[in-house]
């Protein structure tokens, strides 16, 4: 969606044959070892909803994945102007509130595993998510709507945590003062041919 200053949710699938565990191992591959702006070779860390999984994880889970399975790579985007200035949007959360609110509306869990990007000008998490059906449209708005919101939340947290983290650094004084402390310095211190199909085009 043009214009947009929300989420961006992409996603296309495969089914659980030969060809689509080959296009999700790849994936995998992609996410974890992609060199970094400066074209250096990464190992990125796979994690999901309770924590690390590793590559070779994320592997014997993918080995485990039924013909009848749907099999999605997913591209999770917040928006860097406007939901992630700065980097300071915490990616895994966004993204397991995203895969949460999935779960939710499926009505059953979901086996995924995740692998983030963080680039300085577009961070994004890659996703892949095995389910029993094919998503709908609508899983996808709602996905992106979850990430909107989760985004929303953490922006107002952060002023509040950034007050209490001020407020605990201060040094409380245990008596009257002689004269104006100034430091040695003199200054003050300041403080993301198989049945490939992208449902969306992208949904932002």
């Amino acid at each position: 969606m043009a214009g947009s200053v929300g989420a961006v949710v992409k996603a296309s699938y495969s089914r659980g044959a030969a060809a689509a565990l080959r296009l999700a191992k790849g994936h995998v591959r992609y996410a974890v070892h992609r060199c970094n702006e400066h074209g250096q070779h990464q190992y990125r860390e796979v994690w999901d909803g309770v924590g690390r999984v590793g590559k070779q994880g994320a592997y014997a889970r993918l080995d485990r994945v039924q013909p009848s399975d749907y099999v999605y790579r997913l591209i999770l985007s917040p928006n860097p102007e406007h939901q992630d200035l700065g980097g300071r949007l915490d990616l895994r959360l966004w993204t397991q509130r995203i895969m949460a609110q999935l779960e939710q509306d499926l009505g059953r869990g979901v086996d995924w595993f995740a692998v983030s990007h963080d680039n300085p000008d577009h961070r994004h998490v890659h996703v892949v998510a095995v389910t029993q059906r094919r998503l709908e449209v609508g899983h996808l708005r709602s996905m992106r709507a979850s990430g909107d919101r989760e985004a929303a939340a953490q922006q107002r947290d952060q002023p509040r945590e950034r007050g209490r983290r001020d407020h605990d650094h201060k040094t409380p004084t245990t008596g009257p003062r002689r004269g104006r402390e100034r430091d040695m310095h003199g200054s003050p211190t300041r403080v993301g041919p198989s049945s490939r199909r992208d449902l969306s085009g992208g949904l932002g």
